[in-house]
């Protein structure tokens, strides 16, 4: 599990022991079991760190751990392949902040929200062929908070989006249509979601509660104060699920408190140095290295080349004439790989089926001479 907050990043091993704290950190999301982490234009994990050319204020990585898409304060959305650090796309997406990026669970969609009062919906596809045009942009009539896809479904038996805004609104819509299905209104300004991994229920905090919402809801209308499954001691600020669904972590103020869902009971509570941000539980706590556009390697870590002016690099790469041509020979080079692997697998198969034929016989050979 991971925290960060305002003073700190802090990792965490399966018996919630802190192992370290690390620097301020401005936006998180989870990728390959571990986390990247921005502290200004630095992005970084356990074993590798890079500099970006904006200032994130939200990132999120692709199901697949393919891609990594980056909001910037002034509504600006730039996507990386992370592994060969090729980018893909940057494009001016909003008129003000990002405030949260999601990719649907197949990695189709692309969604971004901002405290211009926008939603917007990408073509994942489309986005990597270097046409940066929304399929559906949705207005709010104050900036919305936080998005997220429903965690199961894809683009071609539907997805849902659920979006909290400062209207005091939870809101789910079709992706597909960017019509509304179901609208809820919380008795405080919401300040945080998380979707059950089933696809259950979506939990949303409000001042110091905590509602859940059947994720097939078939109410809309006013949340009571009477109807939350869970009172915190003071306002949540961060939620997290864990990957079964059974313990749910609250961040405050003044820490992280663990609570079993089916019962509500807290479980175990720690305190951090300051508010909390971005919580995350990971399966495991391996990690690998990432990479982005002009690694080299120095002290044994790699780092990303700095530009004197980080708007060279955007230019730079934004003024690239064949970006569809360029992704097209990455994913043909990627299937002619494949194929070879495929070619070479065969043939250890066979190799192995002549070995296990031969010691077959051997062993044959050595029963009936051993054995009366």
């Amino acid at each position: 599990m991971y925290i960060a907050t305002p003073h700190g990043f802090i990792p965490l091993k399966g018996n919630y022991k802190p192992l370290k704290t690390v620097d301020n950190v401005t936006a998180c999301c989870l990728w390959n079991n571990s986390v990247l982490r921005c502290t200004g234009t630095v992005i970084s994990n356990d074993s590798s760190k890079s500099i970006l050319p904006v200032s994130p204020v939200s990132i999120t990585s692709s199901h697949s751990h393919q891609l990594l898409a980056v909001g910037s304060p002034a509504g600006q959305i730039i996507i990386w392949f992370i592994q060969s650090g090729q980018m893909v796309a940057s494009f001016n997406a909003h008129f003000k902040s990002i405030t949260s990026l999601a990719f649907s669970a197949d990695d189709a969609l692309l969604v971004s929200s901002s405290t211009d009062g926008t939603l917007n919906i990408y073509n994942t596809a489309a986005l990597l062929s270097g046409s940066t045009d929304f399929l559906h942009q949705i207005p709010f009539s104050l900036p919305v908070s936080k998005v997220a896809f429903s965690t199961a479904g894809t683009a071609a038996d539907g997805i849902r989006i659920y979006a909290i805004s400062e209207d005091q609104t939870l809101s789910v819509w079709d992706a597909l249509t960017a019509s509304k299905i179901v609208s809820f209104v919380l008795p405080s300004l919401p300040t945080d979601l998380v979707l059950d991994p089933a696809d259950r229920a979506v939990y949303v905090s409000a001042g110091s509660a905590l509602f859940a919402i059947p994720q097939s809801p078939d109410r809309t209308g006013l949340i009571n104060h009477s109807d939350p499954v869970l009172l915190h001691s003071s306002d949540i600020l961060a939620l997290a699920l864990s990957p079964d669904a059974s313990i749910l972590a609250i961040g405050d103020e003044s820490g992280c408190t663990l609570y079993d869902v089916a019962s509500a009971q807290q479980v175990r509570k720690f305190g951090t140095s300051g508010p909390v941000s971005f919580m995350q539980f990971t399966t495991t706590h391996s990690t690998g290295p990432f990479f982005l556009p002009f690694q080299r390697s120095t002290d044994e870590v790699p780092v990303l080349f700095a530009p004197t002016d980080a708007n060279d690099l955007l230019r730079a790469h934004t003024a690239r004439p064949d970006l569809s041509a360029e992704t097209s020979a990455f994913w043909q080079s990627l299937s002619s790989d494949s194929e070879k692997l495929a070619k070479e697998l065969k043939d250890l198969k066979k190799k192995y089926d002549s070995l296990q034929s031969a010691h077959n016989e051997l062993y044959k050979a050595y029963v009936d001479k051993v054995v009366p």
